[in-house]
């Protein structure tokens, strides 16, 4: 049964040509490596691209980063995303 099961689900569409957005208390806890993991994991269900929205982990992960705002540019971004 299990097996039927599984090819069920992994026949379905689900996210075929779609953008998938997570959120939830189970994201938010995740780390970077975790996010990235379940973003790619929308690809195998066929999606377009899979996105986790933005939190005080992802404004946190943009400090110092190469190309990222900084300093008064940050916050300034930061409140338009909020």
């Amino acid at each position: 049964m299990a097996n039927t099961l599984f090819d069920m689900i992994w026949d379905a569409p689900a996210g075929t040509g779609y953008a998938v957005e997570f959120s939830g208390a189970a994201v938010y806890a995740l780390d970077r490596e975790g996010r990235m993991t379940v973003c790619n994991l929308s690809i195998e269900l066929g999606a377009r691209m899979g996105i986790i929205a933005h939190d005080a982990t992802t404004f946190t992960d943009l400090e110092g980063r190469e190309f990222a705002p900084c300093g008064a540019q940050l916050a300034q971004a930061i409140a338009s995303w909020q």
